[in-house]
């Protein structure tokens, strides 16, 4: 369906259109999905290329572009890629907004498992922490988003204090 939505895009609007950009990242996201995070990067390239292309480095879509790209490197494996790509997507999120906002919790979300992936308890510990304050202050303790935010908190917690125990 979305293959379709995107060859009448490319022949009504262009190339060069966020819409036809929106139905890359559609593809990107299923393919994702699915497991195919080959041609998911493909995807959220091209989406990420047009967007650039229409509305400069400094929108929230580019952002979202690079957060999509970080989120399918992480699950090939390639973890500072991955942080490079939700560092740039924070960076654009914190320059054009208040920084305790739900997308720059987001970013700090994706950075903070890719940091616990890597082994980087500490520095994900941090990042943890930051997401689940700004959620906390946006949608209250009791919210899911919160609630999960607060488990990725404490395992990070008991990770690095079972570590200390260890040395």
């Amino acid at each position: 369906m979305y293959r379709k939505a995107l060859a009448i895009k490319e022949v009504v609007l262009g190339f060069n259109h966020v819409s036809t950009a929106s139905s890359y990242k559609n593809i990107g996201s299923v393919l994702h999905d699915k497991g195919n995070c080959d041609e998911a990067l493909i995807m959220h390239r091209k989406a990420l290329a047009i967007r650039v292309s229409v509305l400069g480095n400094n929108h929230e879509k580019i952002a979202s572009s690079y957060n999509n790209i970080g989120l399918v490197l992480r699950d090939k494996g390639n973890y500072d890629e991955a942080l490079a790509m939700h560092r740039k997507a924070l960076a654009i999120q914190e320059s054009l907004s208040e920084v305790n906002c739900v997308d720059t919790s987001t970013s700090y979300t994706n950075i903070g498992f890719v940091l616990r992936d890597k082994g980087n308890y500490d520095e994900a510990l941090v990042v943890f922490g930051k997401a689940f304050s700004v959620c906390a202050l946006k949608y209250g303790e009791s919210h899911r988003r919160t609630l999960i935010l607060k488990r990725c908190v404490e395992k990070c917690r008991a990770r690095c204090v079972g570590r200390n125990h260890m040395s």
